[in-house]
């Protein structure tokens, strides 16, 4: 066997033991047998039904995904099929689950050695016997119907390719790409490449069907490129094609899958730089003979999109990436055609500028301020000629042409939300929502609503502006308010007579001087667009959405003298319906599949029924659909018809309206409904108001990824409505009160709280408008979903102005007076209120209370002690302490946009001895490119540090590059673990340890990935508390660094202490320390203990972030369990410790009186004792 097939042999054996190797010989024998004959003719020859369509579906390793593939295309219905697998050398089971199709007389299985995607399809097309082909990779799904909408585009057009939309999906759900949004926004047949030369950004096999005679003729055989292989075939398809369908219709469902190498992820290595070089060398190639402005198009797909995608990472690249990256651009610029440049929008044209000039210091500042700001650019209106203008701009070194700051129509972005529709008449309607252009000021432009039908433009009415609070938010835009885009636009289509069947396209019109922009009209509603006219004489009038939520106002036909209701009531399962009075009915039924239940006259036009309860099955999910018809009296079951209705404020019955273009009445029927229609606050509460029904008491909770949050009391009532209150505070770890909540929620219920895996819904105005609450604790928004689910999202407590980027902003340049008395501390960017800055507050409030001491932080979240005022980063409260307080204690860094201001002082008191590489000392790439640039404006600031011996004083001074006074001396905050040392019994029984246990502590630094938010997990971490607890019979105490996300998980003989706001006490009652590469050592040194640094990662931890020469001289070091365990054990049986003698300077009660006095009197010059 082949070393591949050997790799396929262990996998089997791996997976399915002995039996399953052998399982896999009796397959391969087969398979040898049956390669050599499907291989070389055409498959299924069998059939003798030529079949219209030929799926071609490489595969490799594709075993999760290869059954659900292949059961997509197989579904599929209208076309006549066959499915050719071809297994590019596959050493997992995913031909054994392709061959579970081949009963079918469609599929068809080739085997072969892995050669790439690229020769796998070749293979698939050279024994393909259908008129057209199609390519489906092998871990994506075809959607519904796809294959019959592209086939039979091409049967009518004789087009050579048909194409249609695609979704993203993956764990979060589904998407539409922005990309395919763009290209398929309208439906065009019979197209060709110069006709829309955008099909270029869409270089993808898969969402297409070609005529094979055609894909025979011009693409032949594709060549085998080390990664997007596809992008060359499709471009010479394209150039090659006659005629192209383009339909809106999604077509392919692209899977990213969990632990899915994606391409973005790729983009920061070389490799995938240069195979996209590579690939972007054919594809000039493929377009020799192009009209100019197809070849402007592809140059700025290449140049604004793909090597753009990779110049993301020049931050953090190596050298060769950033020269191969440079110079291709540089390449590329000199034969870009210079109308391309107008193609790209404004933050990629000026960022590609400049890597094609490879100005390092230019690219970050152009990288660092996206990253600080936004992405977004400020447009503006000079001598009547639109310019781009961001803020980076006149800290360039390099030359911008002014042809690249003159602003292009790719750089306007308009954006329409019709957020409410109302009929307000039998032809008018009103809209309400927001329109406005990213980047411009809403005050220079002019919007109207236009209706475009059959390409004609029949409306056109001015809009009426209104504040929407909701757009600023929306947005994220630093420089400009949106609140004046909300607008109230009504609409009359009485003067038009003939509506065509294809309706009227709302478009929004925005104009601006000399310029006009328009994009269609969406909606954001949570039950979708859907409000249906009340009935004229020939039919009504139906504002609806399509897929992309693109709203137009569509006829819908209504028979002559239709049966219709005024009125359709739920209770329950019982349902009211009420007739008008002219009908002539002689009956009503609701029907439903194997049910029809007879509603009875209760009078002349009121008709009720009970539904029957659903079935079991109904409980967890689904819903039964109902529609009523009528029976008339010259004995004719017809359908009935909603005078009037209003689907956008949903009901909150178990039964309620089914939305439908035609108004017809239709229910849909859920075993169980919980709804929310409101919610409020009471001080330190939340109130959610809802309904259950069938009225039943289940907890309603709140939701996220880390926390379920039940309510502290819940009101049911009769009807089934209810009220949950949640409490906003909890106690905080030192007892004080603190934010119960932070981030975002999704309300959920279930029978207790352990099963809340049921989504509560929106009802009521809650679908169309959410409700905020601010507190002192929070600012809440509950929100509907486009899902129908009810969101809370608890921001920091920001006023209505401060929770936008705009209003934030604008406090940063706002003068907000002269010094006064204050000490602003911070602690690890506002995470805690302790450490050194901790030490020197207690210190200061213990003897003076005259002073206003202020704590930032970054949400309510943290305990702050008593004698300190919170102030929350970024509100009005916090900027005015920055600017006043004349001093400042840190041991981080504050926000890249403070600036000290004279006669302010800050006190840097670091967090610790370096072990770990700091900034200067590590390789440029390495270090974040958004920390470079704050430490580069923070420690010129700082006008004394602390270190804690000589050798972190220097260390300090030489990779942060300071050059200011530095006061050598034992850390402010080790004053409390020398005293937490006289009080080891209060705080064992603190923590629900026995007075005799032994204790180990242990305390990791963290690593790069903790900062992307990954999960630390304990027991799958470098050291597994719980074996070295069962090893020592010691109690493990185990504490993540604060950049790492600990997921606290209940394990015996452990306790995980992360959110225990004082380690020195932790240090205290521990035996053994236990860390990797963490400056804690030198802090547990005091105590008298053993310390054991377990680094088992040490060689690539050297790589990832670097060491300090004699980093651990003098320590215990363990590379490997057995090694630490022996340390731990030894340590463990000797007979106690002696602690360190009290430091000296800076003793903390001195460093308070330094800092007392630079606050009373800012005029004299006050020294520390000791400073280098």
């Amino acid at each position: 066997m082949s070393g591949q097939q050997w790799r396929k042999a262990l996998w089997h054996l791996r997976h399915g033991g002995v039996e399953g190797f052998k399982e896999f010989r009796r397959k391969r024998e087969s398979e040898l047998t049956s390669t050599r004959t499907s291989t070389v003719g055409s498959p299924n020859q069998e059939d003798t039904d030529t079949p219209t369509l030929s799926v071609i579906v490489p595969a490799f390793n594709a075993s999760d995904f290869i059954d659900r593939c292949l059961k997509s295309i197989l579904n599929q219905s209208g076309v006549s099929l066959e499915v050719i697998v071809v297994d590019d050398g596959s050493f997992d089971d995913t031909v054994e689950k392709a061959n579970q199709h081949h009963g079918s007389t469609r599929v068809s299985v080739l085997t072969g050695p892995n050669e790439g995607p690229a020769r796998a399809r070749n293979r698939g097309v050279e024994v393909a016997r259908g008129k057209y082909i199609a390519f489906a990779d092998a871990d994506d799904e075809v959607l519904t119907e796809a294959y019959s909408t592209l086939v039979d585009s091409l049967e009518r057009t004789g087009s050579d390719i048909a194409t249609g939309s695609y979704v993203r999906i993956g764990s979060a759900g589904w998407s539409r790409p922005k990309l395919t949004a763009r290209v398929h926004i309208r439906q065009r047949l019979a197209v060709r490449l110069e006709d829309m030369p955008e099909l270029l950004e869409e270089p993808v096999l898969w969402n297409k069907v070609y005529r094979h005679d055609f894909w025979n003729r011009h693409v032949g055989e594709m060549w085998g490129f080390s990664n997007y292989e596809d992008q060359e075939p499709v471009y010479r398809a394209l150039v090659g094609a006659a005629a192209i369908d383009v339909l809106t219709n999604d077509v392919y469902a692209w899977r990213l899958a969990d632990g899915r190498d994606t391409r973005s992820k790729r983009k920061a290595e070389l490799s995938d730089l240069q195979s996209k070089l590579d690939v972007i060398d054919a594809l000039r190639d493929t377009l020799n003979h192009a009209p100019d402005h197809v070849v402007e198009q592809a140059y700025a797909i290449w140049m604004g999109t793909d090597l753009a995608m990779h110049a993301e990472y020049l931050d953090t690249a190596n050298k060769r990436f950033r020269k191969t990256l440079c110079d291709a651009a540089r390449t590329l610029r000199k034969t870009m055609p210079k109308d391309a440049w107008k193609l790209m929008p404004a933050q990629e044209r000026l960022c590609m500028w400049v890597v094609a000039f490879g100005d390092m210091d230019d690219i970050e500042e152009i990288l660092g301020t996206r990253m600080e700001e936004t992405r977004a650019v400020p447009l503006e209106l000079v001598d009547g000629t639109w310019i781009v203008a961001p803020t980076y701009l006149s800290r360039l070194k390099s030359d911008i042409p002014q042809r690249l700051l003159k602003a292009q129509p790719v750089d306007f972005k308009p954006v329409v939300i019709v957020r409410n529709a109302r009929w307000i008449g039998e032809q008018q309607i009103e809209f309400q929502g927001c329109a406005y252009i990213p980047g411009v000021d809403p005050g220079r432009t002019t919007f109207r609503m236009q209706g475009i039908m059959d390409g004609a433009t029949v409306l056109d009415v001015s809009a009426e502006s209104r504040n929407d609070n909701r757009v600023d938010l929306d947005v994220g835009d630093p420089w400009r308010t949106y609140e004046a885009g909300g607008f109230t636009v009504g609409v009359d289509v009485s003067s038009l007579s003939d509506i065509s069947p294809r309706g009227i396209d709302l478009i929004g019109s925005f104009e601006m001087g000399a310029m006009h922009v328009h994009t269609p009209a969406v909606s954001t509603a949570v039950v979708g667009m859907i409000a249906p006219s009340p009935i004229l004489d020939s039919g009504r009038l139906t504002v609806i959405a399509d897929a992309r939520s693109e709203l137009s106002i569509r006829p819908v036909h209504i028979p002559t003298d239709p049966v219709v209701v005024k009125n359709v009531d739920f209770r329950g399962r019982d349902v009211t319906v009420t007739v008008d009075g002219s009908a002539d009915v002689y009956s009503l039924t609701l029907r439903a599949a194997e049910n029809d239940v007879e509603l009875k006259a209760q009078g002349p036009s009121i008709f009720t029924a009970t539904l029957p309860e659903l079935p079991e099955r109904f409980r967890s999910q689904g819903e039964r659909q109902w529609r009523l018809t009528a029976t008339t009296k010259d004995d004719h079951d017809v359908d009935v018809y909603h005078s009037a209705v209003d689907y956008l404020l949903p009901g909150t019955s178990s039964v309620r309206l089914a939305a439908n273009s035609a108004g017809k009445v239709r229910l849909v029927q859920r075993f169980r409904r919980v709804t929310v229609t409101g919610a409020t606050n009471d001080r330190d509460r939340l109130l959610i108001i809802g309904r259950i029904d069938p009225p039943e008491r289940l907890k309603v909770v709140l939701k996220s990824s880390e926390q379920t949050i039940e309510p502290s009391e819940s009101a049911f009532h009769a009807d089934g409505s209810f009220t949950a209150v949640y409490d906003l505070t909890t106690t905080g770890a030192e007892g004080g009160k603190v934010a119960a909540l932070a981030g975002g929620y999704h309300l959920k219920y279930g029978e207790t709280p352990n099963q809340t895996d049921s989504w509560a819904r929106a009802a009521g105005k809650l679908a169309i408008r959410p409700v905020d609450c601010f507190t002192e604790w929070n600012t809440l928004r509950v929100e509907g979903k486009n899902s129908g689910a009810v969101s809370v999202m608890a921001s920091p407590p920001w006023s209505s102005g401060e929770r936008s980027k705009y209003g934030r902003f604008q406090l940063r340049d706002k003068d907000w007076g002269q010094l006064a008395d204050g000490i602003v501390f911070e602690s690890y960017n506002g995470k805690s209120a302790n450490d050194n800055p901790r030490a020197i507050f207690d210190a200061i409030r213990d003897t003076r209370s005259d002073i206003p001491l202020y704590w930032s932080v970054r949400d309510r979240r943290v305990d702050v002690p008593d004698g300190g005022v919170p102030i929350v980063e970024g509100t009005a409260a916090w900027h005015r302490a920055m600017a006043t307080s004349r001093v400042w204690v840190n041991n981080n860094n504050f926000p890249y946009y403070v600036q000290k201001l004279p006669g302010q002082f800050y006190l840097q008191t670091w967090h610790g001895t370096p072990n770990k590489k700091l900034l200067l000392d590590m390789s440029r790439r390495k270090v974040p490119l958004t920390y470079r640039r704050i430490m580069r404006t923070e420690v010129p600031q700082w006008d004394l540090l602390l270190a804690q011996s000589e050798t972190a004083a220097h260390r300090l001074c030489a990779s942060l590059g300071y050059e200011g006074a530095v006061a050598v001396g034992e850390q402010p905050r080790n004053a409390r673990l020398l005293e937490s040392l006289n009080r080891q019994g209060q705080l064992r029984k603190l923590l629900g340890l026995s007075a005799g246990e032994r204790v180990i502590l242990y305390v990791p630094t963290w690593r790069d990935a903790d900062r992307n938010g990954r999960p630390l997990r304990w027991r799958e971490f470098l050291l597994d508390p719980l074996r070295l607890a069962e090893a020592t019979e010691a109690r493990v105490l185990v504490r993540a660094h604060h950049v790492a996300n600990s997921k606290h998980e209940e394990l015996p003989f452990t306790l995980d202490v992360s959110d225990y706001p004082h380690v020195e006490d932790l240090m205290a009652v521990a035996d053994v320390l236990i860390t990797d590469y963490s400056s804690i050592v030198y802090d547990f040194e005091l105590t008298g203990g053993t310390a054991v640094h377990f680094v088992p990662d040490r060689i690539s931890y050297e790589k990832e972030r670097g060491l300090y020469p004699g980093w651990a001289e003098g320590r215990n070091v363990a590379e490997n369990f057995s090694d630490l365990l022996q340390f731990v054990i030894d340590e463990l049986a000797s007979e106690g410790r002696a602690p360190a003698a009290v430091p000296s300077w800076p003793a903390v009660n001195q460093l308070a009186r330094m800092l007392r006095a630079r606050v009373l009197k800012p005029d004299d010059v006050i020294e520390p004792p000791t400073a280098h």
